[in-house]
């Protein structure tokens, strides 16, 4: 499982999947909580720092997929560029 797939299901059941162990939540989730926080001290042994935890990557990745449809938003928006209105004096001389 990717850490995207662990985080959605996370945040629908509020409960981390059996294949998550406790390695391989230090190995993935370690380093972006390490970013959004250099002074965290990570313990994934206690039940409430772990919902914790997961409580702030959720609110991580749901900035992450809010960016990403506004940087699509804004690249549609340049695709669809208004036709120029050709001046009356243009018009006038055909």
């Amino acid at each position: 499982m990717t850490v995207n797939e662990i985080i959605l299901t996370y945040k629908k059941v509020k409960a981390l999947p059996s294949k998550c162990h406790l390695n391989w939540l230090k190995d993935n989730f370690n380093p972006i909580l390490k970013q959004l926080d250099r002074n965290i001290n990570i313990n994934w042994a206690c039940s409430n720092c772990m919902k914790n935890y997961m409580n702030m990557l959720v609110g991580w990745y749901d900035r992450q997929q809010a960016e990403i449809k506004k940087q699509e938003a804004i690249k549609k928006a340049e695709q669809i560029k208004p036709k120029k209105k050709r001046s009356a004096k243009k018009q006038a001389k055909k």
